[in-house]
């Protein structure tokens, strides 16, 4: 499977919808080894030091599944952190995670670890997507989670912003709002994409 997406009249619902289901279909058919070069395309080429504290996330609806990542980095001295939705159009809050942890289920049914944990503000973001462009924009669930918490932490300081992807999820053109953030990177399982301005 190799066609992308290349819808960019269509309003964002209706991409949501699609992406959804190429990322899905995409989750089926592609092997360990090709999910594998994700994480190595990761540790070899973006801008990461084992000093950071490095937000990742917790797989679901077929997202591309970066644990064994977020394990490496911790073995490599990094601190790792999983987001938390804490209320609706708020942005998100982070939490400290080590491998075994117990997590629990929050907003949305995402996973993350239980709130008594230490948070932390990360300083760079591995985060999902259903579609992207190659100016970096991202297409979410339509929450804007994201978008918040990353305009306020670059009010804030230097924030890296990383997006996973498959490289079916790639669409051509993403509509673009003033509040959505661009991503600073994406990497999928064959490129590597350096967001242009």
């Amino acid at each position: 499977m190799t066609n992308h997406l290349l819808f960019p009249e269509i309003r964002k619902m209706e991409l949501r919808r699609r992406s959804l289901s190429v990322r899905l279909n995409t989750c089926r058919y592609l092997t360990i080894t090709r999910c594998k070069k994700i994480i190595d395309s990761f540790l070899m080429v973006i801008p990461w030091t084992p000093n950071l504290t490095i937000s990742g996330y917790w797989p679901m609806k077929g997202e591309v599944d970066v644990r064994q990542l977020l394990y490496t980095l911790v073995e490599c001295g990094c601190t790792i952190v999983l987001p938390m939705v804490a209320a609706k159009n708020k942005p998100l809050l982070f939490f400290h995670w080590l491998p075994g942890m117990s997590l629990t289920i929050g907003l949305h049914k995402t996973y993350h670890p239980l709130i008594t944990n230490i948070a932390l503000t990360p300083d760079l973001l591995i985060v999902p997507l259903l579609g992207f462009d190659r100016h970096g924009n991202r297409l979410g669930y339509g929450g804007g989670y994201y978008d918040r918490t990353i305009t306020e932490l670059r009010n804030k300081r230097t924030t890296v912003t990383v997006g996973i992807a498959y490289e079916t999820q790639e669409i051509s053109h993403i509509p673009h709002e003033q509040h959505d953030q661009r991503l600073d990177w994406i990497v999928t399982e064959k490129s590597i994409f350096k967001s242009l301005s």
